[in-house]
């Protein structure tokens, strides 16, 4: 008994090992700068804030390849994620305890079908969006459910399909319903001699959204368009886009994205676009990235759940403003951005809005 207990742990510190060396890691850290000014105008209530705020973000993944055809991802965050993985240093509420570092992603891949891949669990956003648009969906963002990928090439072209149910949140009462998200997205990837052009179309099912509140770690975005008054449609967004890439002697991305929300009871406030342009590349050491966007998002165009939660106070939408962000590549593991975000918050009353400044100093590791 002796003898096969020693085997037995033998065997599975081997099988361990073998699974450890097969594991590719990841991992990344910002340490980030946060300001804000914004002030009510013109002054009804006396509402103006400032602030300076340390935060955090830290972020560690494997991914193992069990077999050719399966691939499997987990990575672990600060904070609650939703739209925002950052942890306020120093939070009074947290009493100098320690911070929360919570199961991000956790998502199989199957690949055994030609050019089919199918994938299960919690997942990155999977869907094309153009110059890094944050309109419909915030970086941060994760989906539960399913998707299925499909990508093809014909001459020059790619040709990208994306299909995926998704369940945003359940219940277990009697009188809840479950908010779900049914998409469909079509994209093609088009090379015009040395220009390359990017071009998809979308559509979002979401299903009652009227019980899902902002997910920004933040205060809720009061005003936007999850507290429209019971009875509003679901949200079922049209989203299009398009991004030029042109190899000039600094590389120049051109890129708009804009959506519609089609499902009724609006208030004429059902659209949002987005339009900016950035600048070289920031991937060896001394190489640097420049960019800028202008965007309006009306108050019932996309989900505030999933929209950016740095624009327009917090996140959510009915806003409309600029934003500039740059970085410089210090070394292979070692980043410095910068980002300014000047706009309005339009929802304070019907006869006011909210003027918005916030500037992010972030210095970023990775590995």
């Amino acid at each position: 008994m002796k003898k096969l207990l020693i085997v037995s742990c033998f065997a599975a510190a081997t099988a361990s090992t073998a699974m450890a060396e097969g594991l590719i890691w990841s991992g990344d850290f910002r340490l980030r700068d946060d300001y804000i000014n914004q002030k009510e105008t013109p002054v009804v209530s006396g509402e103006k804030l400032k602030s300076n705020t340390l935060r955090l973000r830290a972020r560690l993944g494997a991914i193992a390849t069990p077999t050719e055809d399966v691939k499997f991802e987990a990575r672990l965050a600060t904070s609650k994620g939703g739209t925002s993985t950052n942890q306020t240093l120093a939070d009074s509420a947290n009493k100098n305890g320690n911070y929360e570092f919570n199961l991000d992603r956790a998502v199989v891949y199957y690949t055994g079908i030609n050019s089919v891949v199918l994938s299960g669990g919690r997942m990155a956003v999977p869907f094309v969006v153009v110059g890094g648009s944050d309109m419909v969906w915030d970086g941060d963002e994760n989906l539960d459910g399913l998707t299925a990928g499909y990508k093809t090439t014909l001459s020059s072209t790619d040709l990208m399909l994306n299909l995926g149910s998704y369940q945003i949140l359940q219940t277990k009462t009697a009188t809840g319903k479950e908010s779900n998200l049914l998409a469909y997205q079509v994209a093609a990837k088009q090379a015009l001699g040395e220009t390359k052009l990017l071009v998809h179309a979308a559509f979002y099912d979401f299903g009652n959204t009227r019980q899902v509140s902002p997910s920004n770690g933040s205060a809720t975005a009061v005003g936007t368009n999850t507290t429209v008054a019971a009875g509003r449609s679901d949200f079922q967004v049209l989203n299009a886009g398009f991004q030029f890439d042109v190899p000039t002697t600094l590389p120049v991305s051109l890129f708009f994205d804009f959506a519609k929300n089609t499902g009724g009871k609006t208030q004429g406030k059902d659209i949002a676009y987005l339009a900016g342009l950035k600048l070289n590349t920031m991937k060896e050491p001394g190489s640097w990235f420049a960019s800028y966007d202008y965007r309006n998002v009306e108050k019932n165009s996309v989900v505030d759940a999933f929209t950016d939660s740095d624009s327009f106070i917090n996140g959510g939408t009915d806003g409309k403003g600029h934003h500039m962000v740059g970085g410089y590549q210090i070394n292979k593991a070692l980043n410095f951005q910068a980002a300014y975000f000047n706009g309005k918050a339009l929802y304070s009353t019907a006869l006011t809005d909210r003027k918005y400044q916030r500037v992010f100093l972030d210095l970023v590791a990775k590995f």
